[in-house]
């Protein structure tokens, strides 16, 4: 369907501008003289690059808000359609109020808000399909709470993972600033002093000016080498096969494997409870939770989790198969098929991981600082003493 952005006057004369898509530009007027707007520009924006407004750049704080600020209007009283109008004037973020509009457009049209959602493909498959089912079972605005509280924790967990890796990556930075200012300037120094008594260098001390002559003539090589390991390897995991092995590589990394496969638990365990409380069908919960997830060996896992529970098979057999969570996740399971009570038993042991995630992450932050001090002590202790043994040469004491 082609995409249409216009500039339009109010009553007042205030020039409003906004994106939509219809059918051809007579609907889109139509629209417009509606809403008692004056259409002055209208054009086909259909391109590619214009078109590219999915939500990437919108984070989970703005969806926290997003689904908070519904919830609340829809508890006062208020339409679907008037919350939206109300709500796409609140955010900053352009594409994110584009997005709204969007789906505005098309409930004003008489589209459900998740049929309007879908066609936009540009709201998260899980947030899209928790509607679905609150506009089914008429309870949109608890879904919204709900969706409200997920995307909070969400974003709590993401800032938190981003505050532990800001002291590691800033004492990698001064490291490597530090080593390279020291080859490139402190190396040369000593190298002429060698020079200048003909004295005879140890390994240690010429492989470092083997480096530093590589470093001056051949600067740029690491870049191209790195740029294009980059590009080959984020090619290679776009892929199936690619992204199956990357999944399996990560699990499998010494600390940062344990922190992911906790990752993965808390996560399929909350996405899976909130589809549940909703109301939800565990198969077909399983079905959207394939098209949520982007590690493959968890898509795997839950393709074969639908596969056995449609053949009237347990939950816990396939989760136990997979090797792929932790066993206590496992037993909670059991006792939640067991008491039939599955939604709340995932829901503790999503609470759990999560605190557990907090925990680790702070251990993390005290763990890789250290390491990269002291491979930096190393380096730097290597360096000296390389230097320094030719100096003890030339006195004759070493």
């Amino acid at each position: 369907m082609p995409r249409y952005a216009y500039k339009a006057l109010n009553q007042s004369g205030k020039i409003i501008k906004g994106a939509a898509e219809y059918p051809d530009s007579s609907y889109l007027i139509s629209y417009l003289t509606k809403n008692k707007l004056y259409p002055i520009e209208i054009a086909d924006v259909s391109s590619l690059l214009y078109k590219n407004i999915g939500l990437k750049s919108v984070n989970a704080y703005d969806l926290t808000v997003f689904c908070s600020q519904f919830e609340e209007l829809l508890k006062c009283g208020l339409s679907i359609a008037d919350s939206l109008n109300i709500m796409k004037k609140q955010f900053k973020n352009k594409k994110f109020k584009k997005a709204i509009e969007s789906i505005s457009i098309e409930v004003e049209k008489g589209k459900s808000l998740s049929c309007a959602m879908k066609s936009s493909k540009e709201y998260p498959v899980f947030l899209v399909s928790m509607i679905e089912t609150g506009e089914a079972a008429g309870r949109l605005d608890e879904v919204m709470s709900i969706m409200a509280q997920y995307y909070k924790k969400n974003n709590e967990l993401k800032q938190k993972m981003i505050s532990s890796l800001i002291y590691p990556a800033i004492v990698l930075i001064i490291s490597i600033s530090v080593l390279i200012f020291y080859i490139s300037n402190v190396l040369p120094l000593f190298i002429n002093i060698f020079e200048s008594f003909d004295a005879e260098l140890p390994a240690a001390a010429k492989l470092l000016i083997s480096m530093e002559i590589y470093f001056k003539r051949y600067w740029y090589v690491a870049p191209l080498v790195f740029t294009a390991l980059y590009y080959a390897l984020r090619k290679y995991c776009s892929g199936e096969r690619g992204k199956y092995y990357a999944a399996i590589f990560l699990l499998k990394i010494p600390v940062f494997g344990s922190l992911y496969s906790k990752i993965i638990a808390s996560t399929f365990a909350c996405n899976l409870s909130l589809l549940l409380k909703s109301g939800m069908p565990i198969t077909k919960a399983m079905c959207t939770l394939q098209d949520t997830f982007k590690n493959a060996l968890l898509k795997k896992t839950v393709k074969e989790c639908e596969d056995e529970l449609r053949q009237g098979g347990r939950l816990s057999n396939p989760i136990k198969r997979s090797g792929l969570f932790p066993e206590m996740m496992v037993e909670m399971i059991c006792i939640g098929e067991e008491t039939g009570n599955m939604d709340e038993m995932l829901y503790k042991v999503s609470e759990y991981y999560y605190k557990q995630l907090n925990v680790d992450m702070g251990r993390l932050v005290g763990i890789i600082g250290p390491i990269i001090t002291i491979i930096l002590g190393i380096f730097i202790c290597f360096i000296l003493v390389s230097m320094i043994m030719p100096v003890l040469n030339m006195h004759g004491i070493y």
